[in-house]
């Protein structure tokens, strides 16, 4: 077959949908320490979770920090009261604690990895400056 005839071969051809609903995720078995399980809640701290998990291990990650700048830049003036009452109850993390985080996050992941940040502020008010390369 000529080579302009075999590229209009491929140009008619049909393409799969990138919708199609089929994908193909390999990960490695993650060997959980002893005490613990997937899908079960957990009553631990997430630094001593993120260190007995192996590196390039997990295809995502969601963290939720709980920022003390985030309460502070909002100033709705209502913090304690009604809605807010449970999250400024809540430890809140410093930076130090939170770039920790995001190291510990990033080795655990697959190089091909997502992790799902919930609250930016930290990241984008540069307060995590030591974490630029993860």
């Amino acid at each position: 077959m000529a080579a302009d005839a075999r590229e209009t071969a491929l140009a008619d051809a049909p393409r799969p949908s990138v919708y199609s609903g089929h994908r193909v995720v390999e990960q490695p078995i993650i060997e959980l320490p002893p005490g613990l399980a997937c899908n079960e809640r957990l009553a631990m701290d997430g630094r001593d979770l993120l260190a007995a998990l192996p590196s390039d291990a997990v295809p995502i990650s969601f963290f939720d920090p709980q920022y003390r700048g985030v309460l502070d830049r909002l100033a709705y003036g209502n913090e304690g009261k009604r809605r807010g009452r449970l999250r400024s109850e809540l430890v809140q993390m410093n930076e130090d604690e939170i770039a920790g985080f995001v190291r510990a996050i990033d080795r655990i992941l697959l190089p091909s990895g997502s992790s799902m940040t919930m609250d930016l502020t930290p990241v984008c008010t540069g307060a995590l400056t030591d974490c630029r390369a993860t």
